[in-house]
């Protein structure tokens, strides 16, 4: 999704779930993270606490490298799958429509 991100003129943005930034994530998808990295585009790193991939400080480190306007939600007090789960959905949609408005990406 993120590799795509410029290569797809009608994405305006990016909103991810458990974006795996950590060390072990990088040997296996480091060269999607260029993209994500240069893209001018907004993005949204929504990530749980106490993911087992991506730690928050992590998260901040890699967002400090990144273009454009880069936000981040961590969801207190669940796992990366935990997050990934239909359970969470609503909490997802809702954080992800609220980040569309807020950047003025939809109405």
């Amino acid at each position: 999704a993120g590799s795509a991100l410029d290569s797809v003129p009608s994405a305006i943005a990016l909103a991810t779930v458990g974006y795996t930034f950590g060390w072990l994530s990088s040997v296996a998808f480091g060269s999607h993270f260029s993209s994500v990295l240069r893209s001018s585009k907004a993005k949204l790193f929504i990530l749980a606490e106490q993911d087992e991939f991506t730690s928050v400080t992590q998260l901040y480190d890699m967002t400090k490298r990144m273009q454009g306007a880069n936000d981040i939600e961590v969801v207190p007090g669940v796992g990366h799958f935990e997050l990934e789960s239909p359970l969470y959905d609503g909490l997802v949609a809702s954080i992800i429509v609220g980040w569309l408005r807020q950047r003025r990406l939809i109405n």
